[in-house]
């Protein structure tokens, strides 16, 4: 069965033999470890103490009975243990940083072709927790915690038998308390991963309060919002401290705990054995031996623990990382159906909707809209805020699920590739988005062979050549982030150029030139009439845009209530009328307060 791009055999193949042997040279350097204690109690017992040498062959030939070979051999093996580490430690380091940098791009390249559904539910904050702090923790299991755990295996394993093969009745004092370190560590393993889990979430609310905060900087200052952002920040961090200390106080309980024990253990060993050297029934040398590999043994133990926390707090970044795996992702080459049956030319423009709904969180946005729009027609869209006039525009961009039909010209929306469709919608938002780019990439954001006559063209067409003109670096002044460089109505005039690059057959304003004033808003439409040959939807609340339009659609809390042209909605009663109204009355005002 093949394994998924993402899943563990994914990532580690092509490094597996490296982390391998890695995690083997940990084993053999803890191996190795165990040799010059052995040489340390023949030293005491045969160098000093005069009783044979007993080593086991090679090493008793090696030392050949003097003290002098017996040091130098220990320093010898110290070396080779250093040397194993330092391979170990080289090689999971290595691995580690490329498994990492592979997870990372996987992640990076997955979450590009998520649904826009999936994406615009989450705080972004949490997106970016996920993508750095647990990415890193992955880091930490595979760079250190799983050689530690090998280590560790290598040593408990060895060094119960040794202990047995050494001296059986002095052995069995050496192990009591193991089983209550081990299960003490278990119960501790339980109750730390909920812990963390609980801390990582509130760490993600802190990124996404102080990310939010820092982008939407000048609202706040603009409304002295800063002490109730404060406040707010505040009362976060409250909540990550308090279940960040029920962590430290697990972790402070479990060593302090197994510190007791491990004591209490070695304290039994080193007093039964010196009433064992009292007796005669234990050298000096193996009871320094048997406090060593007790040591040995029960540090491992001790640190099974901290290893399996560390390992538990892995486990939870991975699930949280796997969710963003299983979650749905966009074929961009096929339709929302699964077929890649591309169109054979491009589109003219017609859009017909038939019985179109679409309902998120049990709320329904759209209730059966049935509408056609001629290729090369302006539509207008007019409601009220939450009437469901973006919803609308975001489905022709292929951005949300719906129920019923909506075809472009003969083919039904789902069945157009996803980068096809996309090609043929322009969608200008009232936010635009702006990355920290310069104002060139920025506009020839879509289109990669932007070259620069088609770059002044388009921003000409946007009313914006002049405004990058007047700046020191023109086209190459570099945008702060989210475009703040620029002022609201020079972000939506780059984004119309970004559009105006490269004319679609259908062009969607929302409410796109809201930020502008009438001069402005008059010299783009008069540009767009010029280079947008195809179907332009409009989204605005001036009726001197919407007049332009060949027919007006009207929705109220997602239905289409009235349909027409600009004239024939004026003589009815209705949402537009009344805005007619109001702002003639408005403007008579202000011409009699002029005069």
């Amino acid at each position: 069965m093949k394994s998924q791009p993402w899943s563990l055999p994914g990532l580690y193949r092509g490094h597996l033999a490296v982390y391998l042997g890695a995690l083997t040279a940990a084993g053999a350097a803890s191996l190795a470890s165990y040799l010059p204690p052995f040489l340390l109690r023949s030293i005491l017992d045969s160098g000093l103490g005069g009783a044979p040498w007993s080593l086991p062959e090679p090493l008793n030939g090696l030392v050949a009975g003097e003290i002098g070979r017996a040091i130098a051999l220990m320093l010898a093996f110290a070396v080779i243990s250093g040397a194993l580490s330092f391979l170990a430690s080289f090689g999971t380091q290595r691995s580690a940083e490329s498994l990492t940098r592979r997870l990372r791009e996987r992640l990076y390249a997955h979450i590009q072709i998520l649904r826009y559904e999936d994406l615009s539910q989450s705080p972004t904050g949490d997106w970016v927790q996920r993508c750095t702090t647990d990415v890193d923790t992955m880091r930490r299991l595979w760079a250190l915690q799983l050689p530690e755990l090998m280590a560790n295996i290598f040593q408990s394993a060895w060094a119960l038998p040794i202990l047995f093969l050494l001296q059986p009745d002095l052995a069995w004092f050496a192990i009591p308390l193991i089983p209550v370190v081990l299960g003490f560590s278990t119960i501790f393993f339980v109750k730390i991963q909920r812990a963390f889990r609980a801390s990582d979430e509130s760490e993600g609310r802190l990124s996404a309060i102080l990310q939010e905060n820092i982008i939407g900087v000048r609202v706040v200052k603009a409304f002295a919002r800063q002490d109730f952002e404060t406040e707010r920040f505040g009362k976060e961090i409250r909540t990550y401290r308090h279940v960040t200390r029920k962590v430290v106080n697990l972790f402070a309980v479990y060593w302090g705990t197994v510190n007791l024990l491990s004591m209490l253990q070695t304290g039994l060993v080193l007093f039964v054995g010196v009433g064992f050297v009292l007796d005669g029934r234990a050298s000096v040398g193996t009871v320094v031996l048997f406090l060593a590999m007790t040591g040995m043994l029960i540090w491992p133990i001790r640190q099974l623990g901290r290893v399996l926390t560390d390992m538990g707090k892995a486990r939870i970044a991975w699930s949280r990382i796997g969710e963003i795996f299983r979650l749905e992702a966009e074929d961009p080459e096929t339709s929302r159906d699964g077929t890649r049956r591309p169109l054979a030319r491009s589109l003219s423009g017609r859009i017909e909707f038939r019985q179109v709904s679409v309902t998120r969180g049990g709320r329904v946005l759209l209730h059966e809209l049935s509408f056609v729009v001629g290729a090369g027609q302006t539509a207008a869209l007019l409601g009220a805020t939450g009437s469901g006039k973006t919803t609308l525009v975001l489905l022709l961009a292929g951005l949300l699920d719906y129920q019923g039909e909506i075809y472009l010209d003969d083919r039904e929306l789902r069945t157009i590739p996803r980068n096809q469709l996309r090609q043929q919608v322009g969608l200008v938002l009232q936010e635009p988005y702006l990355f920290a780019k310069t104002i060139g990439e920025n506009i020839g954001l879509a289109h990669a062979d932007t070259d620069h006559d088609e770059m002044i063209a388009a921003a000409r067409a946007a009313s914006l050549h002049e405004v990058v003109s007047s700046f020191h670096q023109g086209y190459q002044t570099l945008l702060g982030e989210r475009g703040v460089t620029l002022s609201g109505g020079q972000r939506q005039r780059a984004a119309i150029s970004q559009m105006l690059v490269r004319p679609r057959p259908i062009l969607v304003f929302d409410d796109s030139l809201s930020a502008v004033d009438n001069r402005t808003d008059a010299l783009i439409r008069r540009s767009l009439n010029e280079r947008a040959k195809g179907t332009v939807i409009l989204i605005s609340h001036r009726l001197s845009s919407l007049a332009q339009a060949d027919v007006l659609f009207v929705l109220d809390q997602g239905r289409l209530v009235q349909t027409g042209s600009p004239e024939q909605l004026a003589r009815v009663p209705g949402l537009y009328r009344r805005m007619a109204e109001l702002q003639n009355a408005l403007r008579k005002e202000w011409t009699l307060s002029e005069a």
